[in-house]
C-alpha cells in the first residue's frame, strides 16, 4: 500500500495540536462550583477513591513512554519517523481494508436554508458499515470548494451543528443543562 507523505504544513498542524494538548492544565477544576450528587454528604470511606476518568486518562498519558516522539534533525529522519508513525497509527486503528469497497452514496433528504443547502446522505465506509452524514453546501460555493469535517461530541450532537430544529431554541450560546 502506498503511503501518503505528510507535508510540512500538516506536520506543523500536528505539532501545534500536541502543544495545545500539553498546555491544558492537568486536573483543573472550577473552584467556584460545589459538587452536588450521589456522594454529597459522604465524608468517610472515599479517601483513596478516584472518580475522574479524564484525570485518569491524563495520568496515563503523562506516564506513557514517548517512543514515537519527533526527534528528527534531517529530512530522511523525518520521513522515516512519518513512516513509523503512520504504521503505528494504522495498527492502532485496526488496519484498513485491503481493497476499497463501493461507497454506494445516496442522498436521503435535501433542505434549502438562507445561504446554504443541507443534504442528508448515507454511504458505505467499508463492507457492512454504513455512515449517515450531513453535507452543508453554501449557496455561492463553486466546486471544488473547501471542506470542513465536524465530529460532534457535546450538546445535542450533530443536530446543533447542522441546524436541525430544536423545540426549545437557545437564546444564547450557553447550554441549557
Amino acid at each position: 500500500m502506498a503511503m501518503k507523505r505528510i507535508t510540512r504544513r500538516e506536520l506543523g498542524q500536528m505539532a501545534a495540536a500536541v502543544a495545545a494538548a500539553r498546555a491544558l492544565p492537568l486536573g483543573a477544576q472550577n473552584p467556584s462550583s460545589e459538587y452536588i450528587g450521589p456522594l454529597t454528604g459522604i465524608t468517610t470511606g472515599l479517601d483513596d477513591r478516584r472518580f475522574d476518568p479524564v484525570q485518569y486518562a491524563r495520568d496515563r498519558y503523562s506516564a506513557a513512554p514517548r517512543r514515537l516522539r519527533f526527534q528528527a534533525r534531517t529530512r530522511p529522519q523525518a520521513e522515516e519517523w512519518q513512516r513509523t508513525l503512520r504504521a503505528k497509527l494504522t495498527e492502532l486503528l485496526g488496519g484498513f481494508p485491503s481493497a476499497r469497497q463501493p461507497l454506494r452514496p445516496a442522498t436521503l433528504e435535501t433542505r434549502a436554508f438562507p445561504g446554504y443547502r443541507r443534504e442528508k446522505v448515507v454511504f458505505d465506509s467499508r463492507d457492512g458499515v454504513s455512515v449517515l452524514a450531513y453535507v452543508l453546501l453554501p449557496t455561492r460555493a463553486q466546486a471544488p470548494a473547501a471542506t470542513v469535517i465536524c465530529i460532534p461530541g457535546h450538546g445535542r450532537g450533530v443536530d446543533d451543528i447542522v441546524g436541525i430544529d430544536d423545540p426549545q431554541p437557545r437564546t444564547s450560546w450557553r447550554a441549557r443543562w
